[in-house]
């Protein structure tokens, strides 16, 4: 599997903030990862393979969750569809499985430009997508 990351955009000084207080919510989780695991929630970035609190500090709560039961086990799917600022300057950065995507796309401030849905499996993310929303 390889590893998908997602960059929503640079981090103004609130989502710092926001970001700075998850992180201490969830200090324990966050002194076990790797450094660069660190610099990436810092930034707002998640990747396959995180864990719902890694997903949590980087990007807080999803505005909506679902959780499914398979054969396999139960799969959650975490949504993120309120707006959010974003840095024209810094492309995102996406999993393989969605593609590039420029964050300047000229929506109005009170729609997001795109939904984000992650998907869990066994605890870890197993797929980060972007679509625009229906409608």
């Amino acid at each position: 599997m390889s590893a998908g990351l997602l960059l929503l955009g640079g981090l103004t000084g609130c989502e710092t903030n926001s970001v700075n207080r998850r992180i201490g919510e969830k200090s324990a989780a966050y002194a076990r990862l790797a450094p660069e695991q660190q610099v990436k929630i810092r930034q707002g970035v998640i990747e396959l393979g995180f864990t719902a609190d890694m997903v949590y500090m980087a990007l807080g709560h999803p505005d909506k969750t679902t959780i499914r039961q398979t054969a396999e086990g139960p799969v959650g799917l975490w949504i993120y569809d309120r707006p959010r600022p974003v840095d024209p300057q810094l492309p995102a950065r996406l999993s393989p499985l969605v593609g590039l995507h420029t964050p300047a796309t000229g929506e109005p401030p009170d729609r997001p430009a795109e939904i984000l849905y992650v998907l869990f499996f066994k605890g870890r993310v197993l797929e980060i997508k972007l679509a625009a929303p229906e409608g």
